[in-house]
């Protein structure tokens, strides 16, 4: 309405606010779709930027693992080469200081648990370096191979038998490339030996009230056996080193004197573990 005459405003004035006030809702909304336009693709920027970094993380993680695997290759190679170099050493040496090894490795730091503190030994670094110019790269012993296997192996058994007590006794030639060590080991058997050695007998017997002697792994805790011990020595032709060792422990005749009865000493053997059969 028209203020001074009082009279209706005219239809084009009224068409004119309700075109303006269209036009700002049209306005409204068309920022409002460009706003979130630019909001997804925004999104988008940065989900293509975080694959795109993904991507180039998971390229360089595969790149940093092909190279250590090249490089691991590369040192085997080395290391192959240079344990087929023909050694210097008599093989009568070689078996005496290999038992020389073998009784250090009932001491320390043969039987520490941290790999970095025994690798820090100079001992144990004299000790590897001998093996390393003495053994072949598959040196075998029973279904072990290679020279880290060896030492594993060797290293729990000194976690094991952790106050034995080897002595070399004899050494002698039986063939062309054969060479045979014989010695004493001396050994306490613990809860641990019983364990790991004859796991059978660690499992809970069924024992009977009329029954007056104690379980096997009880009688055997404690004992103090003396075994007699060889080890067969096989060398490659070519470069005089040690291929293969062949370890025999005869525990029989020490059970029998502590157990007397040979009933219980089969019993005893029967449960003997993989890893025991192994040798040292």
């Amino acid at each position: 309405m028209n203020r001074r005459s009082g009279l209706p405003a005219s239809p084009s004035r009224a068409e004119s606010m309700s075109s303006s006030t269209d036009q700002e809702k049209v306005g409204f909304k068309r920022n409002r779709i460009k706003s979130e336009i630019r909001r997804e693709q925004c999104r988008a920027n940065q989900a293509r930027y975080r694959n795109k970094q993904r991507n180039l993380q998971i390229q360089l993680e595969s790149s940093v693992e092909k190279l250590r695997q090249k490089l691991a290759r590369l040192k085997r190679r080395r290391q192959d080469i240079v344990l087929a170099e023909k050694t210097d050493q008599n093989p009568w040496i070689i078996v005496a200081e290999v038992f020389h090894v073998l009784q250090n490795s009932f001491r320390c730091p043969w039987n520490l648990e941290i790999d970095e503190d025994m690798q820090n030994d100079n001992t144990m670094r004299k000790n590897l370096a001998f093996l390393q110019k003495t053994f072949t790269s598959d040196v075998a012993m029973g279904e072990l191979s290679g020279i880290d296997e060896l030492i594993n192996q060797w290293r729990r058994y000194s976690q094991y038998f952790g106050d034995a007590r080897l002595h070399l006794q004899r050494v002698e030639s039986m063939a062309p490339g054969v060479m045979k060590a014989t010695a004493r080991l001396h050994v306490t058997i613990t809860e641990l030996i019983v364990r790991f050695a004859f796991p059978h007998l660690s499992e809970p017997e069924p024992v009977s009230k009329y029954d007056i002697n104690p379980p096997l792994r009880e009688r055997l805790k404690g004992k103090h056996l003396d075994c007699s011990v060889s080890i067969d020595f096989q060398f490659d032709e070519d470069n005089g080193r040690v291929t293969r060792l062949e370890p025999r422990i005869d525990v029989i005749p020490a059970l029998l004197r502590k157990l007397g009865d040979l009933s219980d000493v089969v019993e005893v053997c029967y449960s003997l573990s993989d890893d025991a059969r192994e040798g040292f």
